[in-house]
């Protein structure tokens, strides 16, 4: 209750504050930072969040030392990377130990490699990295240095702290610190050091203070609902964790070096008179949280000097049946790989606005796990996850792809059921049908494209609706729509890109190339803006992943599971060399350059194998003209993999047209599925192609546009088995080594769960 009069109070007074001026405010604010935290600080000035005040400082040491090294410590927000990248600065990672403490023998080191101009250290969770001990053995080291005190995730009152004229402090009042507010600061003991003064701009101004409006409404909103959740007794869910990456975009996070906005000086002054009451709170929620993770056998929290009174409690091996019960962040992604973490196991749990009266469903349910507490603290140690009271449900859509499609039901679907998800797939088939788990609701397959767009735009969405999924998943990209509408309605979307379509528009057969690159154009926006709004991207290879956002997308490549590749090297080759073509048959596939080369080949003993669908007369005449030519029509994935393995070469002769000049073979089963039977691959020398693929020397590489050029490396291949033996034992190797479903699977699994339990940054 308390917290509900505290939003509403906070709502009042910063509406009624807004025609207060803003000199005055400020002013007052300022004497209020002196009070609970900074006493010898002489000058503050006020930014519209923590990272524009970071941003401020360090273009202020840019401008004096233009090129300048800046060490920061490894475990700490990717912020402050992007604060830096404006400026002419290298930043320069130094050690911190499981305490978050600064490792001051790393930071000697790393002052005597590099003449740095400013050393930032971060207060994480409580700890104090700003003690006497600290600051005068790094003084003792180099006089000149700037210290960064970074308090913009650790607040508190009570704090010792030791200025001198070569420190500055970077603070933030943030959510985690005086709910409802958003703006920092930087404040130092004289006015020598060099920071930038926050930009003044009326229509950026006012911009702003309408997003801090809206987002103290949105947190009011929340916490009405919290509160009408327990008055009935239902367990309040939160958003679970996931690495914590900001792209530092938009009107609040980006680091525009702009003023505060005036609502949230209000909220600011406000918080601060609360901050005895709210530390309190702090130190009763963090005590009675360590005492059930205790008894538990829960986890452990990571205990520094201030942690009681700490917005945030860092905890490891955290027993994931509370997740979504516990409001939890997830740890800092490292700026250069957002998808990786320093510190994976590390979970972080918001010390402030959650009532323990949410945990009970969790110790019923832990309850049920088994009653050996050594069973509970092994699956805490194993970090594994306990069965869950309520099954996700997941719904695949497809208008373009069977039901049963290799990538769709095979490999994703699958995973799912087997992790425990309630999995749908809506997609062309025959009938309604339950099959290894999966419910498949069947679509007819649409006749051309234009009846593919109708399906997906008008005849897919109240089949959708009716799911009442939990996560869409969709794999085509005329259900962009839909995915948009479904986000209307509160649902996860996930995105399943699995080709470049900006590149494919280039190729379309029958419109003039203006056009083409026109639509190419328009198509690629509109894609790149959607994806914005989806909670998660899937992508076949690494050229396509470059188009979308770093920490909502995660690469899942075409490869074959374990078993279908073989445990022991081909025997040797009798009969006929048989070359092996699967896919759609297109010349821009390379098909007909196939043929070309075969009719130069007369007198050898070879016979091309064709899997695949033909649908142009002009190929079947070609086809049956030559009695080497064998074709097997489209077969099932199985029946596939069983012709696959009775071949010799695998052929993979893209051509040279706009669609595959980026294309990198991550992404094509036929490739994985050729080297997991040991069979060696004859590639077009693609650029993208031969940089993944050449390395793994798996195959032979041919210019795919000269029928000479094939049928010599055919020729070679038929007279040296040897090659053949070698090439093929590499690319076996390389499937069973790491090119296999099992190691997708589990990236799969994770990036599921970051999508269904996090939420968006």
């Amino acid at each position: 209750m308390f917290g509900i009069l505290r939003y509403l109070l906070g709502a009042f007074f910063a509406i009624a504050a807004a025609v207060l001026p803003r000199k005055a405010l400020e002013q007052k604010l300022q004497q209020r930072m002196r009070d609970a935290f900074y006493p010898s600080c002489a000058f503050f000035l006020f930014f519209k969040s923590g990272r524009a005040a970071l941003a401020a400082v360090f273009e202020g040491v840019a401008r004096e030392q233009p090129g300048a090294v800046v060490l920061v410590p490894d475990y700490i927000c990717n912020v402050v990377d992007c604060a830096a990248a404006g400026c002419d600065m290298r930043l320069v990672r130094y050690r911190t130990d499981a305490h978050f403490h600064a490792d001051l023998d790393d930071i000697e080191q790393k002052l005597k490699a590099h003449r740095a101009a400013a050393l930032v250290l971060a207060s994480l969770f409580g700890c104090q990295n700003r003690t006497s001990a600290v600051l005068d053995r790094i003084r003792a080291r180099d006089r000149r240095l700037l210290l960064i005190i970074d308090d913009c995730q650790n607040l508190v009152t009570g704090m010792p702290f030791y200025p001198d004229d070569r420190t500055v402090i970077v603070f933030s009042f943030n959510m985690k610190h005086v709910p409802g507010s958003m703006g920092g600061g930087v404040c130092a003991t004289g006015h020598q050091i060099r920071v930038l003064r926050p930009e003044r701009h009326f229509l950026h101004d006012a911009l702003l203070e309408v997003w801090v409006f809206g987002r103290l409404m949105r947190q009011v909103q929340r916490t009405l609902r919290q509160f009408i959740s327990l008055l009935f007794r239902r367990a309040v869910l939160y958003n679970g964790p996931e690495l914590e990456f900001s792209d530092c975009r938009g009107v609040l996070y980006d680091p525009r070096m702009q003023r505060i906005a005036r609502l949230s000086v209000v909220r600011a002054l406000q918080g601060l008179g609360l901050l005895k009451t709210l530390e309190a709170q702090r130190r009763k929620k963090f005590m009675r949280l360590s005492a059930l993770l205790e008894e538990k056998n829960w986890g452990n929290p990571v205990c520094t000097e201030n942690v009681q009174v700490s917005p945030l409690v860092a905890i490891d091996g955290l027993y994931q049946g509370l997740i979504g019960r516990l409001p939890l962040k997830g740890p800092y992604a490292k700026h250069e790989d957002p998808s990786s973490s320093f510190r994976p196991a590390l979970l972080v749990c918001c010390n402030d606005g959650f009532s323990f009266s949410a945990l009970n469903p969790v110790v019923v349910e832990a309850g049920a796990v088994g009653a050996d507490p050594a069973m509970k603290k092994e699956l805490v140690l194993n970090n594994q996850t306990p069965p869950l009271s309520f099954r996700v449900r997941v719904c695949h859509l497809t208008t373009a792809h069977r039901a049963l499609d290799n990538r769709i039901f095979d490999k994703e679907a699958l995973s799912l059921a087997r992790a425990g998800y309630e999995v749908t797939i809506i997609g062309q088939h025959d009938r309604e049908e339950v099959c290894n788990g999966v419910r498949l609701v069947p679509i007819p397959k649409p006749v051309g494209r234009l009846e593919r767009l109708q399906t997906a735009l008008f005849g897919l969405a109240g089949l959708a609706k009716r799911q009442k999924a939990d996560v869409y998943h969709f794999h085509d990209p005329e259900l962009i729509p839909l995915g948009l509408f479904l986000k209307l309605f509160g649902k996860k979307v996930i995105y399943d890109a699995h080709e470049d379509y900006a590149q494919t528009l280039l190729t379309v057969a029958g419109l003039p190339p203006a056009l083409r690159r026109l639509l190419s154009f328009i198509w690629d926006g509109f894609e790149r803006m959607a994806a914005r709004v989806f909670d998660g991207i899937i992508v076949v290879d690494s050229n396509i992943r470059r188009k979308f956002c770093a920490y909502k997308t995660e690469m899942i490549t075409n490869v074959p599971p374990l078993a279908f590749s073989r445990s022991h090297s081909r025997p040797q080759r009798s009969g006929p060399l048989k070359l092996i073509y699967t896919g759609v048959v297109a010349a821009e596939r390379g098909i007909v350059k196939i043929v070309q080369a075969l009719n130069l080949m007369q007198s050898r003993d070879v016979e091309l194998h064709i899997i695949g669908t033909v649908d142009d007369a002009e190929f079947q005449k070609l086809f049956d003209a030559d009695p080497r030519i064998i074709c097997h029509g489209r077969l099932p994935w199985r029946q596939a993999l069983q012709e696959i393995e009775l071949g010799d070469v695998g052929l993979m002769l893209f051509q040279p047209v706009p669609a595959h000049m980026f294309f990198t073979g991550e992404g094509n089963t036929k490739l994985f599925e050729f080297m997991g039977f040991g069979m060696p691959v004859l590639y077009g020398n693609l650029p993208n192609l031969s940089k993944f693929f050449g390395p793994l020397n798996a195959g032979l590489a041919v210019d795919p546009t000269s029928p000479e050029e094939i049928a010599a490396a055919i020729d070679r291949l038929h007279d040296d088995s040897e090659l053949c033996q070698y090439l093929g034992e590499n690319g076996r190797r390389a499937v069973r080594e790491r090119f296999h479903w099992e190691a997708e699977e589990k990236k799969f699994l994770v990036f599921y769960d970051r999508v269904f339990f996090g939420k968006k940054l």
